[in-house]
């Protein structure tokens, strides 16, 4: 047995490989993730948390102001303490607005939905507008018509004074008649000489006659130069009593000629045709003047029907409902007081709440009392309120009196007609003896609006220098001397900054200068 092991340790050893030969075993490969990259990483996370902290304490700190929260009494009942609340609904303060149509017509189509909102002056419905230009055209022709008959009747105006200012024609006729007096009393003067000359010769001739007839009568002139002397004497006669007759005709030829001359001038005095035709051309100006103006009156009326064809919005808001659809016809005077109305609109910045108050608690409630909203939509958020309106009626079915509260800040996503639960708060009483104790702080000290915005407070605070953080707090309704009360998310001696040259950052280093 023991030559047997003998000889296995002495095969064992002329087996053995010699020094320069590689081993039979190979060494294992170097890890580079654990020998080096772990400790790497280890080492420099000592590192940068050692810059960091370095970084901390020999960063530039950021001057700011900051002021403690204090307690401080307050006198009477608490202020923004509940005294009631009660359900409601939210609608548009202080009513809901209508787009009315202003004209009956047709409806040709809808501009807008529910829900979108429109400016005022927008068109949001348009009406069938065929028969309101066709009017319009109308009333343009009876204008241009009634435009060129006041053309004509000013013509023949100008006309009318043109011949008021001028009478040639009257002052024509005068000058005839004067004329012709003139003329006839001038043959007049001929005449009477005429007459004169003629009984002179009559006188010659009846002589003549006399003493031809003597002569006659002894025989010593003939029956022929008898006759031819009578003849002449009865010849210069009768041409003498033609002479005077004429004279007698002309004598009222003048005196033809004086009237005449008088009603001439009389006629120039008083002008009546020329008056009458001058007043006529007047009341016919005035009368197209009246007919260019209805014209114009019409037109008028018939633009504006056809602009009222297309329906505006009144004012600035969204749409809540449309009352009409297309093919539908809008009656402005009717029975029914809805039947102008398309669309019914709100604005959203101006929203409040329908409260109906339990009449046990009605006279806790008065105008001017603030309150807090709280939507269903938005039930981790409270809106501030203010109580505008106390109806002066009960509701005797319900045993509640409604109460309007006016959002001061509305969000958008309130809309009409949303459930909300109002908190109506109390108010200070003068002269009362009740106090309590109340946080506050100073007003500078809140960023943002609302009852919930953010105050930076500085913590860890070494008495000159600290970190700024943020705080979420809740404010209530005191306000005095610059003072705000706080309801939460602030402590007493908590120090909130109330200036800062900038935008603070969460973990800011800051300097402290005390208020």
């Amino acid at each position: 047995m023991a030559q047997s092991r003998f000889a296995d340790l002495a095969a064992l050893a002329r087996n053995r490989p010699s020094a320069d030969t590689e081993p039979a075993v190979p060494r294992p490969r170097f890890n580079w993730t654990t020998r080096v990259l772990v400790p790497a990483a280890i080492l420099g996370g000592f590192v940068v948390l050692f810059g960091a902290t370095l970084y901390r304490e020999m960063a530039p700190a950021v001057v700011v102001r900051a002021a403690p929260v204090v307690l401080k009494s307050v006198q009477g009942p608490l202020a923004g303490a509940v005294t009631g609340q009660a359900a409601g609904w939210i609608e548009a303060d202080p009513y809901k607005s209508y787009v009315t149509a202003l004209a009956d017509g047709v409806v040709r189509e809808l501009l807008v939905l529910e829900g979108e909102p429109v400016k005022a002056g927008q068109v949001v419905v348009r009406l069938v507008d065929d028969d309101a230009r066709l009017a319009v055209e109308r009333a343009e022709a009876k204008v241009r018509e009634h435009e060129a008959s006041l053309s004509a009747t000013q013509a023949e105006l100008a006309a009318a004074k043109t011949d008021w200012q001028n009478p040639v024609e009257r002052k024509r006729a005068v000058d005839v008649s004067a004329a012709q007096l003139a003329e006839a009393q001038a043959t007049l003067e001929q005449l009477a000489a005429e007459i004169a000359m003629d009984e002179s010769k009559l006188e010659n001739a009846r002589s003549d006659y006399e003493r031809r007839v003597g002569l006659h009568g002894s025989g010593s002139i003939s029956d022929s130069e008898m006759i031819r002397f009578r003849t002449e004497y009865h010849s210069q006669k009768a041409k003498l009593e033609a002479t005077r007759m004429r004279h007698a005709a002309l004598k009222e030829l003048i005196a033809k000629h004086q009237a005449d001359l008088r009603a001439a001038r009389e006629h120039m005095e008083l002008r009546t045709e020329e008056r009458r035709k001058l007043d006529r051309a007047r009341a016919s100006v005035l009368q197209e003047e009246a007919l260019l103006n209805q014209a114009k009156t019409a037109l008028a009326e018939a633009k504006l029907r056809l602009e009222r064809m297309s329906i505006c919005s009144p004012i600035n808001g969204v749409v809540m409902s449309r009352l009409t659809e297309p093919g539908s016809k809008v009656v402005v005077i009717s029975d029914n007081p809805g039947s102008a109305r398309v669309l019914s609109l709100y604005d959203p910045q101006r929203l409040q709440v329908r409260v109906d108050v339990p009449l046990a608690d009605a006279a806790k409630i008065g105008v001017g009392q603030q309150a807090h909203v709280i939507a269903e939509v938005l039930p981790d958020r409270t809106f501030n309120g203010t109580v505008t309106r106390v109806l002066h009626e009960a509701n005797i079915q319900k045993n509640t009196l409604e109460v309007k509260v006016a959002l001061s800040e509305p969000d958008p996503q309130l809309r009409p007609e949303m459930l909300a639960r109002v908190r109506f708060l109390a108010k200070a009483e003068s002269g009362s003896d009740r106090a309590g104790q109340r946080l506050f702080a100073s007003e500078t000290a809140f960023r943002g609006g609302g009852a919930n915005p953010t105050a930076w407070v500085v913590r860890d605070f070494d008495g000159e220098h600290g970190i700024a953080a943020a705080r979420a707090v809740k404010l209530g309704f005191i306000r005095a001397n610059g003072w705000v009360d706080v309801l939460d998310g602030l402590q007493p001696g908590d120090l909130v900054v109330t200036r800062s040259p900038g935008e603070l950052a969460e973990g800011k280093r800051v300097k402290v200068v005390r208020e």
